[in-house]
């Protein structure tokens, strides 16, 4: 810690120099407290993890993680994983079915239409055939009519 050469009163230079060395130290003081205090609150684990840290900063090994049997909570994970897998694959099941059930009775209606617009085809060849055919008798009646008066007039 240094103290500037322009303080002009060599005591108070020395009294702040004391000062600031108080300060620090106070600061390292407070540091180290509550750097002990953090590490008597580790629990086992994190003491493993922090002595499995080493030199510094480096990546995860496989030996610095435990065994996923190893770790608590995993047949609950397990549980909702299976839970939520049964639920995505019932939804799927339903999509499916109400697709293949969409597609079924948009055919069914589609051939029931062909159906009835095969059947009024149908209908309308027969009336026209029908017509066609009260023309024809009504010609031939017109004819016979006609034949009769010529032949009266005769």
């Amino acid at each position: 810690v240094s103290v500037s050469s322009k303080v002009p009163d060599p005591a108070k230079a020395d009294k702040v120099k004391c000062q600031r060395l108080d300060v620090l130290e106070g600061l390292r003081e407070s540091r180290m407290d509550e750097l002990r205090n953090t590490l008597q609150g580790l629990g086992a684990d994190d003491v493993r993890r922090y002595m499995l840290t080493g030199d510094g900063i480096r990546m995860v090994k496989d030996s610095d993680l435990p065994e996923v049997n190893a770790l608590g909570g995993m047949e609950d994970f397990e549980k909702m994983q299976q839970t939520k897998k049964d639920k995505l694959k019932a939804e799927q099941q339903r999509k499916a079915d109400l697709l293949v059930t969409g597609f079924l009775q948009e055919k069914r209606r589609m051939e029931e239409a062909d159906a009835k617009i095969a059947a009024f085809s149908k209908r309308l060849a027969e009336k026209k055939a029908e017509q066609e055919a009260e023309r024809k008798a009504k010609r031939a009646e017109q004819q016979k009519k006609e034949e009769r008066r010529q032949q009266s007039i005769q």
